[in-house]
């Protein structure tokens, strides 16, 4: 399912895309998908089974932010613009997870890196504490309906958002 580019085709695209501010963000479209990305989408399929995978496969059209702040339209890369996106569009950190609702947003960090992003759908309190179910996208893999902690990304903290205008 690979595409092949053709001499003078050019690969990827920018979509116009800006923050409510008006700041542009970087961001690609391709339709070309590796090998590379088809068979981690397979490995993740048998490594987390027990997830529920949204999509039929794999799609370099759109990344984890594109889906959380685009819309499934676009690749954004740069955790530059992610920053840019939470302050321009009025996001606003969530400090106490009691107060997390569906809906909300969530990034992983690594060390002081934004690594991965993704949507809270569902909440689960529990005896031993709060479990936060998170529709995202692994990379240029399938849609996954995941628990936060069970996914493929190194990451040392999360964070909760909500946009607050």
């Amino acid at each position: 399912m690979c595409a092949i580019i053709l001499p003078g085709q050019v690969p990827y695209k920018e979509l116009a895309l800006e923050t409510r501010k008006g700041n542009q963000i970087p961001n690609s479209q391709s339709e070309s998908l590796t090998r590379h990305y088809e068979a981690l989408d397979k490995k993740s399929r048998k490594d987390y089974k027990h997830n529920c995978f949204r999509t039929p496969g794999p799609s370099a059209f759109y990344n984890c932010h594109g889906l959380t702040f685009a819309a499934r339209r676009t690749t954004i890369d740069r955790a530059q613009s992610v920053q840019l996106i939470l302050c321009d569009d009025g996001y606003k950190e969530i400090e106490d997870k009691n107060k997390v609702l569906p809906g909300d947003l969530v990034l992983y960090f690594s060390k002081d890196d934004i690594e991965h992003s993704g949507m809270v759908v569902e909440i689960a309190r529990l005896d031993f504490g709060i479990r936060f179910r998170i529709l995202s996208k692994w990379g240029h893999g399938s849609e996954v309906l995941h628990w936060l902690e069970e996914c493929p990304y190194e990451f040392s903290a999360v964070k909760f958002y909500r946009i607050n205008k």
